[in-house]
């Protein structure tokens, strides 16, 4: 049986990149609202938020294991996006700056091709954090993307499903895929008795899935 408010340790890391001090915090909010959420300060303000849901596994079989492992994962991830100059100004570099070898471009772009593969999946985003309330209409703009290239992600199955406080049932309030730039426009009508409940915004593509959580505010 899962104890009722079980949290896992999570980290809190400060990252040097380009003369600059990321503070990276990754926390478990436990099985009462099992999301796994990761913030980048740099300056003193929030400039990044990831939230991971990990409802699926409390069906499946949840284990502290499995969580910290979840953990784990998602924090080096954000540590992986500040190196790669994901949050630069200037944006990240382009592929191949600052490679030195003998091998022709083809072989370097080939061996970087088929790392990528092998452990990317997908990220879902919006761009401002919308403010769902119950029994009002509701516009998510989501963008689907490679969560290690950046790359947009077509054809990725989008759903956006409302629950009540308490339940692991919902109701499937818009479903459709993403356009080629990865983008998609998503209209939702919240039910009126849904205050207090979530809001779960879901992406599935071929190399994984993502997904992020907002509460629902009462009429």
């Amino acid at each position: 049986m899962i104890q009722d408010g079980r949290v896992i340790t999570g980290y809190n890391t400060d990252i040097e990149h380009k003369d600059q001090v990321f503070h990276v915090q990754t926390e478990d909010r436990g099985v009462e609202n099992p999301v796994i959420e990761s913030l980048i300060y740099m300056g003193g303000k929030i400039i990044a938020q990831r939230q991971y849901s990990y409802a699926w596994l409390l069906r499946q079989g949840y284990t502290e294991e499995a969580v910290q492992e979840l953990v784990d994962s998602q924090h080096r991830k954000m540590g992986r996006d500040i190196r790669g100059g994901k949050y630069d100004p200037e944006g990240p570099p382009p592929f191949g700056a600052g490679i030195i070898s003998n091998r022709t471009f083809d072989e370097v772009a080939l061996e970087f091709i088929e790392e990528k593969l092998e452990t990317e999946g997908i990220e879902v985003s919006v761009e401002e954090p919308p403010a769902p309330r119950a029994g009002e209409l509701l516009v998510l703009e989501p963008m689907v993307t490679s969560d290690l290239t950046g790359r947009p992600v077509a054809g990725a199955a989008i759903t956006v499903q409302a629950r009540r406080a308490g339940s692991d049932r919902g109701v499937v309030l818009f479903e459709g895929k993403t356009g080629r730039k990865g983008h998609i426009s998503a209209g939702v009508d919240l039910p009126g008795d849904y205050g207090g409940g979530i809001l779960i915004l879901h992406a599935k593509g071929l190399n994984g899935e993502d997904s992020i959580e907002w509460e629902i505010a009462k009429s």
